[in-house]
């Protein structure tokens, strides 16, 4: 299975960015061949003695090599993330893709990263908080899009949609969300249900699992992850990954 792990940046704290980043990464090699991390290491070695450069055919060549899945990194900071930026040009898994100093939110960098994406699963993570207690959180994270049923995965809260309703045809039961900072979804799910974006960031979660309940699909819940907004998380060492503000 090839997986997309999608984060939309602006000015990170890369302290803390890079540390999330590089979990997401560690989790991902569960979805690599046994002999694709080999392949890779053999072909830097030889690239690095041949003083090829990374950021041309031979980092087409380390594509060929990974099959755990990718990283795409929408960046809308001002000026290019150069942390970010080096990640990309070291490791073939990441794209670093900056809108030309331009702020295109939330939604505008979901639907960017849905364009490029080439994986069949799509999992967003928040990039300024998370703590990885087991890489595994991943499989579980995408283990409920195995059923067609399923257009969501995460953490579920309950929400009232008509907060953010913009017409009364916003407003379904039931009044439940999966929250915005970890979730998971197929990426032709997503291309057929896209992205609003007339809501702001604090709401978009909600508009997406408003879209995917409209369009007849469930949500699941992930209980090995927990994802809120606001407020502590009682033993958080329990779960696999912590999403929290």
């Amino acid at each position: 299975m090839i997986v997309s792990l999608v984060t939309v940046i602006y000015e990170p704290d890369w302290s803390v960015t890079g540390r999330i980043l590089a979990q997401a990464l560690s989790a991902l090699e569960q979805f690599a061949l046994p002999f694709a991390r080999e392949e890779r290491i053999s072909l830097a070695k030889m690239l690095f003695a041949t003083r090829q450069n990374l950021q041309t055919t031979s980092k087409d060549a380390l594509d060929t090599c990974n099959l755990s899945g990718e990283l795409l990194i929408i960046d809308n900071s001002p000026s290019p993330t150069v942390e970010s930026q080096q990640l990309a040009a070291t490791d073939a898994r990441v794209h670093h893709l900056w809108n030309d100093g331009y702020n295109i939110y939330i939604g505008g960098g979901l639907t960017k990263a849905v364009e490029q994406a080439t994986g069949d699963s799509f999992v967003y993570l928040c990039a300024s908080h998370g703590i990885q207690n087991d890489p595994t959180w991943l499989k579980d994270l995408i283990a409920p899009l195995v059923d067609p049923q399923v257009g969501l995965a995460g953490h579920i809260h309950p929400c009232e949609f008509n907060r953010v309703a913009a017409v009364p045809e916003d407003i379904i039961q039931p009044e439940i969300h999966v929250q915005g900072g970890l979730w998971s979804s197929r990426t032709e799910t997503l291309r057929e249900i896209g992205f609003s974006h007339r809501f702001p960031f604090e709401f978009c979660d909600v508009d997406l699992s408003r879209r995917m309940l409209a369009a007849g699909y469930a949500l699941a819940t992930v209980s090995s992850i927990v994802s809120v907004a606001g407020g502590t998380i009682p033993d958080p060492e329990r779960y696999k990954y912590v999403h929290d503000y």
